[in-house]
């Protein structure tokens, strides 16, 4: 199969899983202990885990959304059992979906003429996925709560996803990741929609690439030489349009 089609694929179906996780998440939200930030950040996170394995060995798409769907349900269901005061095993969750869903896979049973090779990236693809859409589900700002993190996938994975994995713009990444780590948390909650909604105006509309050493620089200048006109400019983005201008700003343009 072509590469960029199974890459499709594969964003459509992460998407289809993370939507699904979530809804598997907020019907089973009367387990206090499994329905916080962290317990929702690990299922995601053995999600992740269980596509970058099955995309390594270029698993067919329909097989790979039963393993995944899989996933988050074991993750879940051992979860709840080590909760239980009987319970001495000694696996965590993560390793315990490993072993059941990745132990019966033989890697060295597929051809390597059929892995999928990363010789034109600098990151492993699903890398690339997980990277950006944990700055799409801000998951190190705690003020966001589940309710937003789900809106932001439903609004946001997909579409970006379908852009921002190409490596002419995958880098422009630190300059999100380090955004969210800068601000206040409770004034990037609040922005955080406007921000994704005038990120993806701006890659759609501007065709450019980005080298990681010219990313390197923007974000030089941008959150070392002037932090404090980036904390006023991010402050007074409260409109569309005020967010569009700043996010030219922030990638090393002039706004007005």
């Amino acid at each position: 199969m072509e590469v960029s089609k199974y890459r499709n694929q594969v964003i459509q179906l992460y998407s289809d899983t993370i939507t699904n996780y979530f809804q598997y998440t907020t019907k089973h939200s009367v387990d206090a202990k499994l329905y916080n930030d962290r317990a929702i950040y690990n299922g995601w996170n053995v999600i992740i885990q269980i596509l970058s394995m099955l995309y390594l060995i270029q698993m067919n798409v329909e097989q790979m959304e039963v393993y995944l769907d899989r996933s988050y349900a074991l993750f879940n269901e051992y979860s709840k059992t080590i909760y239980t005061s009987d319970f001495n095993e000694m696996h965590t969750p993560i390793m315990f979906v490993h072993k059941v869903l990745i132990g019966n896979i033989a890697l060295n049973a597929y051809e390597s003429s059929k892995k999928i090779l990363h010789r034109d990236d600098h990151d492993i693809y699903t890398l690339k996925i997980c990277k950006w859409s944990g700055l799409i589900l801000a998951w190190g700002n705690k003020m966001l709560t589940f309710l937003e993190r789900q809106n932001s996938h439903s609004a946001f994975t997909h579409k970006l996803l379908s852009i921002v994995l190409d490596e002419k713009v995958y880098h422009t990444y630190r300059l999100i990741e380090t955004l969210q780590e800068t601000v206040d948390h409770d004034l990037y909650a609040s922005r955080h929609v406007l921000l994704f909604s005038a990120l993806h105006r701006f890659y759609t509309k501007n065709k450019r690439s980005y080298s990681p050493d010219e990313i390197q620089a923007i974000a030089f200048n941008v959150f070392f030489r002037n932090i404090d006109a980036l904390n006023v400019r991010f402050a007074e983005s409260s409109t569309p349009q005020h967010m569009d201008e700043f996010v030219v700003w922030l990638f090393g343009g002039e706004s007005k």
